[in-house]
């Protein structure tokens, strides 16, 4: 588990690198895929706005316990769907944007959407070692 920071968009770069965002982004977008790699967001931001976060995969038919942690994994954008196949000619296909772009922006967009995910998140409280259960 680590911390990062709603207010430090880099405390989050440092958890989940580029790199790793790159393989696992690519991972989830294949159709195949039965397992997803991603990040859990263990809890709300407290007053400094400090949140738990860790690295974590989810089965793809699972349904996260929204109570408690909110699963988030990325997706490749623009460089999953750089070719199409081109119109009447049986097996060409066509480039509709440049594979070997900059994927910084779609990086920077992932770390965002976690980040205001993790600022609006309530999430109850897991209760640790030596602390009582809810009722019911």
């Amino acid at each position: 588990m680590a911390l990062a920071n709603i207010f430090d968009r880099r405390s989050m770069e440092r958890i989940y690198l580029r790199e790793i965002w790159a393989v696992e982004s690519g991972s989830n977008s294949r159709g195949s895929q039965q397992i997803l790699h991603g990040l859990l967001i263990e809890s709300s931001p407290d007053n400094a706005g400090n949140f738990r976060i860790r690295r974590a995969t989810q089965q793809t038919a699972e349904k996260e316990p929204q109570r408690y942690a909110i699963f988030i994994c990325p997706y490749m954008g623009k460089a999953y769907d750089a070719f199409t196949p081109a119109p009447g000619l049986h097996g060409a296909i066509e480039e509709k944007h440049d594979a070997l772009d900059s994927l910084d922006d779609e990086y920077a967009d992932f770390i965002a959407r976690v980040l205001e995910t993790a600022t609006h998140a309530r999430l109850s409280h897991i209760p640790g070692h030596g602390e009582k259960l809810p009722l019911g």
